[in-house]
């Protein structure tokens, strides 16, 4: 809400800041008291950031004290530095509008033209960038449709990570298994073979299925951070990546937590079938439904509880840091703007 309403509230605010006093005869006046350009820029600024800061300190504050209360550890570490650090870029996303707000209302030659400039660049970074930067992330860094994906997947399981056919390593290792124990038959083996063969099966897909969402992830980075290089164009797009990375629901969290979550998948697996292997050998060769094993919590206990870890700050920040640069940019070019518009308006009304 703040991204899209609260440029507009400053836009409202500061659009006749210039243009309106040049319109009604005050800016001469002003100026004819002695009072520097520079001097009225700054004031104006104060004055129109106070104005603002009434309206969303409160804002932020609540939503600061609402995040608190919910008990988001979740996000990583450091929540009231989370929070500060959002307000900061914030603040610094609001500087940029009311430093070009003064800039184009200095420029104007009326109140109107000021107003409809800044609105329709308010409508550029708020609504039509962010469009626009998804398309052509999309274009740039194409991916697979779902459908396409899963057929590729599947056809590279069929045909395996190394050319080898899935069927054709289980049957080597079915080999290897039976010498091993010096046996000739599946049933007279010391451990359960289905659970063996289950693991074995996971070990072979899991290169497979970890290059092609391996890829995915890669094309979904590259989209983001080309996004993020469009930051040049509309502020709007640093911010909002600053803001999704502090409140971890941007990307690199959410990659993070599913890698976390495969990672824990992959060894729950292989502590169930390493399990099982051992403690079901009576099962081999049996499909009597009088023939089975009853796992109690006691099995499932050699799983330990899924525990995940967010990105630390420092890496959240860092990961952050080109955003943060550009909103200083932004916010540098503005300043720059309003001085030199400032300097240079006239003082005569068209």
């Amino acid at each position: 809400i703040l991204q899209v309403l609260m440029p507009l509230l400053i836009i409202f605010l500061g659009f006749t800041a210039f243009s309106g006093e040049r319109e009604s005869g005050t800016l001469r006046q002003v100026l004819s008291m002695g009072v520097s350009r520079s001097t009225l820029l700054w004031g104006k600024a104060v004055g129109l950031g106070s104005a603002v800061l009434l309206v969303v300190v409160p804002c932020l504050v609540a939503g600061g004290l609402v995040l608190a209360a919910t008990g988001l550890e979740t996000v990583g570490e450091g929540i009231g530095t989370r929070i500060v650090l959002m307000g900061l870029a914030y603040l610094l996303y609001a500087a940029t509008f009311l430093f070009l707000t003064l800039a184009v209302s200095a420029w104007a030659k009326t109140a109107r033209a000021a107003l409809m400039v800044m609105v329709g660049f308010w409508a550029l970074t708020a609504f039509i960038m962010p469009k626009v930067a998804a398309e052509v992330s999309k274009v740039a860094h194409p991916s697979s449709a779902f459908g396409t994906f899963m057929a590729e997947l599947k056809e590279h399981q069929k045909r395996g990570i190394d050319g080898i056919p899935p069927f054709a390593r289980l049957g080597r290792y079915q080999g290897e298994t039976l010498r091993k124990y010096n046996v000739s038959r599946v049933e007279d083996l010391p451990v359960y073979w289905t659970a063996m063969r289950m693991q074995k099966l996971e070990e072979i897909d899991q290169p497979v299925f970890d290059q092609h969402y391996g890829a995915v992830r890669d094309t979904y980075v590259a989209q983001s951070r080309l996004q993020d290089r469009l930051g040049l164009v509309a502020p709007t797009l640093p911010l909002r990546s600053i803001s999704m990375a502090l409140a971890g629901t941007d990307l690199v969290v959410q990659t993070k937590f599913m890698a976390d979550a495969e990672k824990f998948r992959h060894d729950m697996v292989f502590k169930m079938n390493d399990y099982l292997s051992r403690a079901a050998a009576n099962l081999n060769g049996s499909s009597s439904a009088s023939n089975f094993m009853i796992a109690n919590e006691d099995v499932f206990a050699i799983v330990p509880p899924f525990r995940y870890e967010p990105p630390a700050l420092g890496a959240t920040i860092r990961e952050q840091a080109g955003n943060l640069g550009l909103l200083g940019l932004w916010l540098a070019v503005a300043v720059g703007l309003a001085w030199a518009a400032t300097n240079r308006m006239t003082l005569e009304k068209t």
